[in-house]
């Protein structure tokens, strides 16, 4: 699995999570300091306490 640790527009940062089906994190290091849209499924979405 590859971490990356995302820059938000809004400020703070967040931090996902790549399995490595089909790339390397070789493959993956060339998105370093480019813009990414992150995106998810609602099922794997987790509620923090407020």
């Amino acid at each position: 699995a590859t971490r990356f640790l995302v820059d938000l527009d809004g400020g703070g940062r967040i931090t996902a999570l790549q399995q490595n089906l089909e790339t390397s994190s070789e493959d993956v290091a060339a998105y370093r300091g480019t813009r990414v849209r992150l995106q998810w499924h609602r099922r794997h979405a987790v509620p923090l306490p407020s």
